[in-house]
């Protein structure tokens, strides 16, 4: 029995021996599970603070990012409110020129009228004169008929006095002539000077309009320009494009050499040809995605999107030569032919920038080409 019971026992000893050495692989299994779940979650939250320290410093940019951002845009707001104020000024310079102009035609009206009062009076001068001088003859045709009745009773003394007669009548009839010669070149005279001034008043008003025309077009199209490169090239766009490796892109500004010299010599009509010729040449030699436009006169604008420093200014040059080989002003009465050629002046944009400043560059340029011999292009950077 003991036997039996000793064997029982070592059976249950082997037995909690099996079960013991189970349980302990499973804590040593389980222990390098929450081991290797520690280091897992210590390598997360390693991840996660440097997470922590990019989004921090990312923050930290996006603020200084944003307060760039302001300063740009209250320098922007500055910048606009001056020139604001700039326009302004020329508007009020240009309306007083305006009544200045107005008052030297009305100025010019109250001559003219003048001019017509002592038309009409030298006119009255004329009509009495000649009343005068047909009196005169009158009375000198009774004279001469006295005389011839005299004649039957003295031939001697009807002869003289028929001499003397024909001559007075001779003298009057010439000084007649002469004072009837004399006024009608007078009316003659002051018709033309009427004239003149009518027309010179007229040139007055007409240029006057053109002029405002001339100012009004020229606001506009640059009020265009600004608007096409604030939608095409916003500065935020802009930036982002930058930043991504876009090459940028450049404002174009063109000037037609000599164009009043053009329009004195060929006349009005030969000089919109030109402006039409060199316009087409403009369309045909831009790339698809560049915009042409006629900002105000002679003048013209492209903007070259997408293109680098060097890009820009070889289709730049292109497009000069192309109008140097290819435009001509067709001879007209005395003046010959002559060729026709264009100045250029380009600011490139690497950076966000405001339009108005990009064109006060371009315009810069276009003054430094035009200062340097004409015919050539100048680039700035904007």
């Amino acid at each position: 029995q003991l036997d039996a019971d000793l064997e029982v026992s070592r059976n249950a000893r082997q037995d909690l021996e099996a079960s013991l050495t189970a349980v302990s692989e499973e804590h040593e299994a389980k222990a390098s599970h929450l081991e290797t779940a520690l280091t897992e979650t210590r390598h997360r939250c390693e991840q996660l603070e440097g997470d922590l320290s990019a989004s921090q410093a990312l923050c930290q940019e996006t603020e200084t990012a944003l307060a760039s951002a302001q300063d740009a845009h209250d320098r922007e707001v500055a910048e606009r409110q001056t020139e604001l104020a700039a326009a302004r000024a020329d508007i009020e310079g240009l309306g007083q020129e305006l009544e200045a102009a107005r008052g030297e035609t009305r100025e010019e009206a109250s001559r003219l009228k003048a001019a017509e009062d002592e038309a009409q009076a030298l006119r009255a001068a004329f009509d009495e004169d000649q009343q005068v001088a047909a009196g005169s003859i009158s009375d000198l045709k009774s004279a001469l008929a006295e005389a011839r009745e005299a004649l039957a009773a003295s031939q001697d003394e009807t002869t003289e006095v028929v001499a003397d007669a024909e001559s007075r009548a001779e003298a009057a009839r010439e000084q007649a002539e002469a004072r009837d010669q004399e006024f009608r070149s007078r009316i003659e005279t002051l018709e033309g000077e009427l004239e003149s001034a009518n027309q010179r008043g007229q040139n007055m008003e007409l240029a006057l309009a053109e002029e405002t025309s001339a100012h009004e077009a020229t606001s506009q199209a640059r009020a265009q320009l600004e608007q096409d490169l604030r939608d095409q090239y916003a500065t935020e766009h802009f930036g982002a494009a930058l930043q991504a490796g876009a090459p940028g892109f450049a404002l174009l500004m063109g000037d037609v050499d000599h164009f009043k010299r053009i329009n004195d010599l060929h006349g009005h009509v030969e000089g919109d040809r030109v402006l039409r010729r060199v316009a087409d040449l403009l369309e045909a030699g831009a790339r698809a995605g560049d915009r042409v436009f006629r900002y105000g006169g002679e003048e013209v604008a492209l903007i070259l999107g997408d293109a680098g420093p060097e890009g820009a200014a070889v289709l730049a040059e292109r497009l000069r030569r192309t109008i140097a080989e290819a435009v001509e002003a067709e001879p007209a009465g005395a003046a010959e032919g002559a060729a026709v050629t264009i100045s250029f002046g380009m600011a490139f944009c690497a950076a966000p920038v405001a339009p108005e400043a990009l064109i006060r560059s371009a315009d810069a340029a276009l003054y430094e080409a035009k200062a340097g011999g004409r015919n050539r292009l100048v680039v700035r950077k904007g």
